[in-house]
């Protein structure tokens, strides 16, 4: 039984006391209407009951508040508090405080108790030094779902608490409907949810492919859970062995992520029991654990759900594993993986996975799908026909005749082009020229520097000098040597050392004037006249050391006659040969089109095939073909310098003409090849 405020208190409230009802409710119109919306558009209770305990507190002058909710236990949590400073905090009053909060949620009617009121009956007793003013929230057609409780300051008139409390339950009104709407979005979800598996039941179940049903595993389950990527792999033996992962055509899986993926699958797959992870804290055996990490590691996950998948399993009482699904996410932003939802789209996905697998072992599956429509009566005339038309193509591919033509790529050169190569070792000191330059024969093109070329010629040079020098001594003694017979001896030595200076002076001449020679051949000049056809010289060569005999640049003729140089697999180069045997004297006839050119083509002969077989290049992809190169000249009159399209290097498709055979030859003289280097060796 409620108590009137002025029944008990130990002495006046030093603060503002309550405002009366009819002056508060005129106020308290706008704040009812702020929390009415608030209601609607409010993420979660606690955010609504802390602006709504706030607002309302702030409204009836209140010291201090709480709001608390309804476990399903019957126990209450605290949602929300405005503590005054002096609230005690006993245990006792505490038990008192909380058997008081339980009799309010049993009635479901609003209380008001007066400051530091006794009872004999616990729960009508309030035990703080503020009136209280507690009033249930109870949604419609429901039980009471949170209190809400207000401290007053004791002492005001009776009137004052009424007009509060009649004010704190429209506020319990305007909560009850935000469970209401809460409780409507919750059902909503759910029925999204239920729509939504069952959508995905419905493309899974949709056929029994294995290849189709995991792949719809992987791209439905991912939608459903709502995760950053979902894994389908199955069960082989003691292992495992991935059939798809949603958004990917064709997994590598000689990959470190994937061989993670399939140990953590075959884990779970032996455990029998679901694998979590998330920021790296996971509730799984020590011998999952370290895989689990592992792969979150290597894949940069920071969640992972491993859940296995059953199949149907009519016949047992524990339905088989077939194989297990990996739901990661790899962002913050991901949602967290919800266990509920995961382990309720594996068990949707493992039947479907199951009858997938069990009807993939079925024997002649393959050949059961072919003839499944042709004992039908209706296929009888439509397989009558289908013989026919078979029986006219297989004559046309044998009699029509068709003109074979071998692919070929290659590019455009002019026919009259020069590579420059470096005549000595040395250091790229100048570049005269820059590419689509034109030069004329003997123009500066590359000026080279040998420094151990230069040391030596300094070598060479001061050797000369003192040979010199030394010379030059020689035949000044000699002319002032006395001729008499006592200095004959002296005279012959100095004779003979004079002839032996001259003849080193002469070697030392001769090696400076070939040093000489081959400093002035380090200055590279253009053989012909014509354009410079290499691209970026300055960055392929400037400062850069070369050796002799390295291609530095090339010059060609640009204005004169062009030719096509193709690179054929030396495979396919016996259907040349074949068609130059055929028609002797005769040259072949090549259709070529330029890489820029979209329709139309050009004509020519082959000039000469290559009498050898080229390694592919350096950097080409393994498995590349050894070539034999084939050069082509155009007709004339086709290629002009003056087309833009017409350019050193530019790419060519062609198409060789080597004679007419049957249309089944020409469409299948790749495989009847393959056939027979297969049958002979």
């Amino acid at each position: 039984m409620a108590t009137t405020p002025a029944s008990r208190t130990n002495a006046p409230g030093s603060a503002t006391a309550p405002r009366a009802a009819g002056d508060v409710w005129s106020d308290f119109a706008a704040e009812l209407a702020v929390l009415t919306e608030l209601a609607r558009t409010a993420d979660t209770a606690e955010a609504f009951y802390s602006e709504a305990l706030r607002r309302t507190a702030a409204a009836l002058a209140a010291e201090g508040g709480a709001v608390w909710s309804i476990q399903k236990d019957g126990r209450l949590r605290q949602v929300t508090l405005i503590s005054p400073a002096d609230r005690p905090g006993d245990f006792s009053q505490r038990v008192r405080h909380e058997e008081l909060l339980a009799s309010v949620a049993q009635s479901g009617k609003p209380r008001v108790l007066a400051a530091n009121s006794e009872a004999e009956d616990p729960s009508a007793s309030n035990p703080l030094p503020y009136t209280l003013i507690v009033a249930p929230v109870t949604p419609p057609r429901s039980e009471v779902a949170a209190l809400i409780e207000l401290m007053l300051q004791p002492g005001a008139a009776p009137s004052a608490y009424r007009g509060a409390e009649q004010l704190l339950c429209a506020v319990c009104e305007v909560a009850a409907d935000h469970h209401t709407l809460s409780d409507l979005g919750e059902l909503r979800s759910v029925c999204q949810d239920q729509r939504r598996l069952l959508t995905l039941a419905e493309r899974v179940h949709g056929g029994l492919s294995l290849n189709h049903t995991a792949a719809a595993i992987a791209n439905e389950a991912r939608s459903a859970i709502g995760c950053g990527r979902v894994s389908v792999l199955e069960r082989r033996g003691g292992g495992s062995r991935l059939l798809s992962i949603s958004g990917v055509d064709r997994p590598d899986r000689r990959s470190r992520t994937l061989r993670g993926l399939q140990e953590l699958a075959a884990v779970c797959c032996r455990l029998g029991d679901p694998l979590y992870l998330s920021e790296d804290q996971d509730e799984a055996l020590p011998q999952a654990s370290d895989a689990l990490h592992r792969h979150a590691d290597e894949a940069n996950a920071r969640q992972v759900a491993v859940v296995p998948l059953l199949g149907a399993g009519a016949d047992e009482e524990t339905p088989p594993i077939v194989g297990a699904l990996v739901a990661e996410n790899f962002t913050g932003a991901d949602t967290l993986l919800a266990r509920d939802r995961v382990a309720e789209v594996a068990r949707i996905c493992g039947v479907a996975l199951g009858n997938a697998l069990e009807h993939e072992a079925t024997p002649l599956i393959g050949l059961t799908r072919s003839l499944r429509g042709v004992t039908r009566p209706s296929a009888m005339g439509r397989g009558a026909i289908a013989a026919t038309a078979l029986a006219l193509a297989g004559a046309a591919l044998l009699f029509v005749p068709a003109e074979l033509r071998i692919d070929a790529r290659g590019e455009l050169q002019p026919a009259e082009r020069r590579n420059i190569f470096a005549p000595g070792d040395g250091v790229v000191q100048q570049i005269a020229v820059e590419h689509g330059e034109q030069v004329a024969a003997g123009d500066l093109l590359i000026e080279l520097r040998d420094p151990q070329l230069d040391l030596e010629l300094n070598r060479i040079e001061g050797q000369r000098q003192t040979t010199q020098r030394q010379l030059e001594a020689v035949r000044a003694t000699r002319s002032s040597i006395d001729t008499r017979s006592a200095d004959r001896a002296e005279a012959y030595r100095l004779s003979a050392e004079e002839q032996q200076l001259g003849q080193r002076l002469k070697s030392l001449d001769a090696q400076r004037d070939l040093l000489l020679e081959q400093q002035r051949s380090l200055s590279v000049t253009s053989p012909v006249d014509g354009m410079v056809v290499t691209w970026e010289l300055e960055d392929s060569l400037r400062g850069r050391p070369v050796e002799r005999g390295q291609n530095l640049m090339s010059v060609a003729d640009t204005a004169g006659e062009w030719r096509v140089e193709l690179q054929l697999p030396d495979d396919r180069i016996g259907y040349l040969i074949d068609a130059q045997r055929e028609d002797v004297g005769k040259p072949l006839q090549v259709e070529y089109r330029l890489g820029s050119q979209e329709e139309g083509f050009f004509r020519g002969e082959v000039a000469r095939i290559s009498e050898r077989a080229d390694a592919p290049a350096r950097g080409a992809a393994d498995g590349s073909e050894r070539t034999i190169d084939v050069v082509v000249t155009p007709q004339a009159g086709d290629l002009s310098a003056e087309n833009p399209e017409v350019r050193p290097g530019a790419s060519v498709r062609a198409r060789v003409l080597c004679g007419e055979h049957s249309l089944g030859y020409v469409l299948t003289h790749d495989l009847v090849n393959a056939l027979r280097v297969w049958w002979e060796f």
